[in-house]
């Protein structure tokens, strides 16, 4: 029956129809058809690839975004170049480029950029996304210290923003290092006006950050606020002195906190130099720039009153300073003032280290902006701290760790040109006393050494040039001459103590020097010989004093539960066979030093000893190598470097 109704309505029929067929036990029959509509090719007359460019974004490439986001990444050009390596990787047939939803464009992806940092933070107020997140550092790192003060206003009333932290790891080289400190301040790393100070430290190895701060006003008080957070998580931090730039503000809050002197940094001050010389219109005479310079520079090497006022007078006779009177009255209301502050007569022999630049601060200021925060777009205050702390911090407790490790001989075996008491040291000592010991060796004998007091360490060592004399105290250890004067380390006079002098070695000087932890490694991040237990904990990257502390352990043998060392004893088997030379001729260093203070007349034994050197001497002639009776010098060894093989050039052939 030809039924001629609506669509609906017929759907509603044959359905009912159905439903009393099956009621009744009608027998149903079911067949399967397929109706394939095919359209004429002209109909295909436009270009079905601009469809892709409306394609929502695939969920794979969003969650994408969202990882690379929560890992830092807020930069769109690195997110958009990443996000191609990933489709690259993960997709079998790489879709066309014009496809959006695999390759979105700067656009989409900066939202989505947006989108996810907000979620991240879970606010969209920057101070309370802060807040939100130092309380997740709270719980994850409870060691670890922060201090928050949000900006507010009431009833007309300012509470400025102060944000301070310090990692647990920070507080240790604070204590370990933290005799001199150095403080500085980095503009326009966030959207705001906020300037980041940095507390730095110079360690064994390197420059490290120990703290840092934001404040919303560069003042005495909140410079002295925020310092007073970091003294209060410090109780035993005694600073011999500070480092700074010429900033009044800083000095004296440094001055009211920890009542110590403060330098003036000597890159700052040559800074300032330079570019007031430089400027239109401060000099009369331009051509006596580069005299000035020199006569200031000159001054700034006093190492007291005296030499300070005579260099100063004699500055004032000269036509450079005569005729440029602008000159005059700045270096005179600027600098005199403060004359203390930025010449060597700051700098005290009990100091245990001198330092007149803070160059190591603003290499961690570049390092910070122009590489860890160059590529973040987002610069809330909540995303700088958090990849200051979550990026930066880390990867500089990282470097200070392999430094520091790498001193060790088990990491690289020392050259057996370099003395036993410089074994461990840090790098830059090792150089400095090494070329001086060296120098030593070549220059002096025991007749330029007189000793001027019997009851007290004091030497008189003569110039290898001139009759100059320069006195030598050996229990500070110090010096009179400048290169002493200069770093406060061991100069080549001293050296030549080590060498010629009975009881004036390395080892003899005070346990105060020797043990400066800025020429010695850091116990706590040093490869050593550990117990079972430390081991174990080195394992785990945990130890009694840092949770976070990583301490290695030998690679090439498996940790056991029997295991007492982490070192393979045939490995300090075969580096004190390697060592046997070098610690052959410190024994008899000491032997030589013992031979001028012990009476024969009480040890007639002395004599057996004598016997039994003789019987070491006998045994070592045997093992050279001799030609004719004569004792030949070593052969260089060969290099076992395999180098390339030369190339034969043809000639050109040439025509007849």
């Amino acid at each position: 029956m030809k039924i001629n109704v609506t669509k609906f309505v017929f759907s509603v029929q044959v359905l009912s129809n159905l439903k009393n067929d099956i009621e009744t036990g009608k027998k149903i029959s079911m067949n399967d058809k397929y109706l394939i509509l095919v359209s004429l090719p002209s109909v295909h007359n436009h270009a079905i690839e601009t469809s892709l460019l409306n394609l929502p974004i695939d969920k794979s490439v969003q969650k994408e975004i969202s990882r690379l986001v929560n890992n830092g990444f807020s930069n769109v050009k690195v997110v958009q170049s990443m996000l191609k390596d990933f489709i690259d990787r993960s997709c079998t047939t790489t879709p066309s480029n014009l496809s959006r939803a695999f390759f979105p464009d700067q656009r989409t992806i900066r939202n989505f950029i947006i989108k996810f940092t907000y979620e991240k933070h879970q606010s969209k107020i920057d101070q309370n996304a802060l807040r939100i997140k130092i309380e997740q550092w709270k719980k994850s790192q409870p060691k670890d210290n922060f201090y928050f003060q949000p900006y507010s206003e009431v009833d007309g009333v300012i509470t400025p923003l102060i944000f301070c932290q310090q990692t647990e790891w920070q507080k240790y080289l604070l204590d370990r290092y933290g005799s001199v400190c150095f403080l500085d301040a980095t503009y326009k790393t966030t959207k705001y006006a906020l300037p980041l100070f940095l507390l730095v430290v110079k360690t064994n190895v390197n420059y490290c950050v120990v703290a840092s701060f934001f404040i919303q006003y560069e003042d005495s008080k909140s410079i002295e606020e925020a310092l007073k957070v970091i003294k209060s998580w410090n109780d035993t931090w005694s600073p011999q002195y500070f480092v700074t730039d010429y900033c009044e503000a800083e000095i004296n809050a440094i001055n009211k906190i920890f009542n110590c002197p403060s330098y003036i940094c000597g890159f700052h001050r040559e800074q300032a130099w330079l570019r007031w010389t430089n400027k239109l219109g401060n000099l009369s005479v331009k051509d006596f720039r580069g005299e000035l310079l020199t006569l200031w520079r000159n001054i700034a090497d006093s190492r007291d009153d005296a030499e300070f006022t005579e260099k100063v007078e004699k500055m004032k006779l000269t036509e450079a300073w005569l005729k440029n009177p602008k000159a005059q009255e700045y270096f005179i209301r600027t600098w005199l003032p403060v004359e203390e502050k930025w010449t060597d007569k700051f700098f005290k022999i009990e100091y245990d280290i001198k330092v007149a630049t803070n160059n190591g601060v603003e290499s961690q200021n570049k390092l910070l902006k122009s590489f860890y925060l160059k590529m973040q777009s987002d610069k809330s205050l909540n995303s700088i701290i958090e990849n200051i702390v979550e990026q930066f911090l880390p990867q500089t407790l990282s470097k200070y760790q392999t430094k520091n490790y790498k001193l060790s001989s088990k990491y690289k075996q020392i050259s057996k040109e370099i003395p036993l008491f410089l074994h461990g040291r840090p790098e830059t000592f090792v150089k400095h006393i090494y070329s001086r010991y060296a120098t030593a060796q070549n220059i002096y004998n025991e007749k330029k050494i007189k000793k001027i007091e019997l009851d007290k360490l004091l030497f008189e060592v003569k110039s290898e040039s001139d009759s100059t004399l320069y006195m030598v105290n050996f229990q500070l250890p110090s010096c009179t001459c400048l290169d002493f004067k200069k770093y406060h380390w061991p100069c080549k006079h001293i050296c030549a103590l080590f060498i010629y002098v009975p009881g004036c070695s390395f080892e003899d000087l005070p346990q105060t020097f020797q043990n400066n932890v800025f020429i010695s490694p850091d116990p706590r991040y040093s490869i050593t010989n550990n117990t079972d237990h430390e081991i174990q904990n080195n394992v785990t990257g945990l130890n009694e004093n840092n949770e976070n502390a990583i301490t290695c352990v030998h690679p090439s043998s498996n940790i056991n539960e029997n295991a007492t060392s982490s070192v393979n004893p045939s490995s300090n088997a075969n580096e004190n066979i390697s060592n046997i030379p070098a610690q052959c001729r410190e024994l008899l260093r000491k032997m030589i030093d013992l031979t001028y203070i012990i009476d024969e007349k009480q040890h007639p034994e002395w004599s057996k000893e004598l016997n039994t050197l003789n019987n070491v001497h006998s045994k070592m002639s045997e093992m050279v190598t001799k030609k004719n009776g004569l004792t030949l010098l070593p052969t260089k060894r060969s290099s076992t470097v395999l180098l390339d093989l030369p190339r034969n050039h043809k000639k050109p052939k040439t025509k007849d």
